[in-house]
């Protein structure tokens, strides 16, 4: 009896979980990933579209691909993949003529309650997003302690563009909270609303997990040999994580469906494939990406070449929105910024201050 049930309570494999939650001071701070919703606002991207577009008014069955509206919703994420993608821009060249400068983009930073150093701010080109900038990109800050006055504070100006080949359909950022580790990742982050005040809450959540026979987790994903591990990330030395396995699952797949590659994925893992740039190509890597998330492929490869890592970090967060008085933020900022004076009054900054001392204007921002 006492053997049978010690067999028994053996193969139960109880599970303890244990959870402790530390405040630390000082914390180290994460990074965090900011982007416009609208990519397409500089000179060279609205022509890099139009151009996109007249191309592909010579193709009718590129056109119904989408309905009206969702072509209008998709067209400037389609643009932004393509000028992401195109091997014949470098990241100098996509900064310079498709990016906003960063001091166009950020206008006041301040980090435990004294000014940012912006020159520790990272650059990068997002395939969903274009230019997008990181703060903290190295891990090297600390937070003196929890609260809103020792976080990070930003006031970004999102610039919309009336073009209709931006194709605009939103207003606000995107942002993504993340480990310096790991890139930002389009498919995660959230969205904040233009005019409003966005208030932030973060979480360092550590996990650790046992391994085999406790759960199907891997402490060394060496000893994973699948060819999604030893094709990707044993090759490249990256770093393993179950959610970019996903990733590279669909890649896989892209790849057989479309001959390309799309996102913000490097050509190395790809060998001589090219991303997804033309409008064919991006319209065949839409239609595989919803082909994809039906089929079995899918959750054969989830199954049997991702499984979770043992040991992860994740950021969670939470928000609140306040109403902002944009008449005063307006009266502040452009005050010190002659460029954004002309931009939204078409006015000089002197010009403005008599047209607000008169009552002829009142700013909306």
């Amino acid at each position: 009896f006492f053997l049978s049930r010690n067999f028994s309570n053996y193969f139960s494999y109880a599970v303890n979980s244990q959870i402790t939650i530390i405040t630390e001071a000082p914390s180290p701070f994460p990074t965090v990933s900011f982007c416009n919703l609208n990519s397409l606002v500089t000179p060279a991207a609205l022509a890099y579209s139009q151009s996109m577009l007249a191309a592909a008014a010579a193709d009718f069955s590129i056109n119904k691909t989408f309905s009206d509206y969702e072509f209008a919703e998709s067209y400037n994420t389609i643009v932004t993949i393509s000028i992401s993608g195109n091997a014949s821009f470098s990241d100098t060249e996509r900064r310079a003529a498709y990016g906003v400068p960063l001091d166009e983009f950020l206008l006041y930073c301040w980090f435990n309650s004294l000014d940012c150093n912006t020159s520790g701010i990272g650059w990068y080109y997002d395939s969903s997003y274009g230019s997008c900038y990181r703060f903290n990109p190295r891990g090297e800050m600390s937070s003196w302690v929890a609260g809103k006055n020792n976080g990070l504070s930003m006031l970004l100006y999102l610039e919309q563009s009336n073009d209709p080949f931006a194709f605009t359909s939103k207003a606000g950022a995107h942002i993504t909270v993340h480990n310096h580790s790991v890139n930002a990742s389009s498919f995660e982050g959230f969205n904040v609303r233009a005019g409003t005040e966005t208030n932030v809450v973060v979480s360092r959540v550590f996990s650790r997990r046992l391994s085999s026979p406790f759960s199907n987790c891997v402490t060394d994903p060496l000893s994973f040999k699948t060819s999604i591990f030893t094709t990707y990330f044993a090759q490249h030395s990256i770093e393993y994580t179950q959610n970019r396995c996903y990733h590279y699952c669909f890649q896989r797949w892209l790849v057989e469906k479309c001959g390309c590659f799309g996102g913000s994925f490097s050509p190395m893992h790809f060998g001589a494939q090219h991303h997804c740039t033309n409008l064919t190509e991006i319209t065949c890597e839409f239609n595989a990406f919803y082909n994809y998330f039906k089929s079995v492929v899918q959750l054969n490869c989830s199954d049997a070449e991702c499984p979770p890592e043992c040991q992860s970090l994740v950021y969670e967060t939470s928000q609140s929105f306040a109403d902002i008085s944009t008449s005063s933020v307006a009266m502040i900022v452009v005050k010190s910024r002659p460029w954004l004076c002309r931009k939204l009054f078409n006015m000089s900054v002197d010009e403005f201050n008599d047209a607000l001392a008169d009552g002829r204007i009142t700013p909306n921002m």
